[in-house]
């Protein structure tokens, strides 16, 4: 039993639920989340949906070709592109906090947009998630495997 500060009593519980930290390039920033989480294939993929439909409505809004960067918006009002910037990169990072269940982008992105673009072309968050995606493929592949062969033996028993 804890007491907290107030002084009154508490209980606490410990839960087997670790973050896994991920360190980006050779810097100190990395960012962390619990890839033991078999909700995040199925966040991924409706993040994922939904990025693409908003990126793809404000391409047809604006009448940007497919292959464009939607950072080549120019509505002719300075103040207003820059809100359509920040808004989508508001948007973007609230999906990929999403995605992993806590607050990503903050450390992946810093103060820098989402929609910002890497020298091979990427937005960067889709560069983040290229990076991850593989990472999470390989976990969930083993916890899978790992649940099958649980199962399998609970079955035969």
């Amino acid at each position: 039993m804890n007491v907290d500060v107030k002084g009154k009593t508490k209980d606490t519980i410990y839960l087997d639920i670790e973050k896994k930290r991920y360190y980006i390039g050779k810097s100190d920033k990395y960012i962390e989340f619990d890839d033991a989480d078999i909700n995040i294939p199925v966040r991924l993929t409706e993040a994922i949906e939904d990025i693409n439909k908003y990126i793809q409505d404000f391409k047809t809004k604006y009448g940007i070709e497919e292959t464009d960067d939607i950072n080549k918006v120019s509505t002719g009002d300075i103040q207003k592109d820059i809100a359509l910037m920040k808004e989508a990169d508001n948007f973007v990072r609230n999906k990929v906090d999403f995605i992993f269940d806590g607050n990503v982008s903050k450390n992946a992105f810093g103060r820098a947009s989402t929609m910002s673009v890497t020298k091979k072309g990427e937005y960067y968050f889709e560069n983040l998630l290229n990076a991850v995606i593989p990472h999470i493929e390989e976990t969930f592949n083993v916890r899978i495997n790992k649940i099958s062969a649980r199962a399998e033996a609970y079955l035969k028993k």
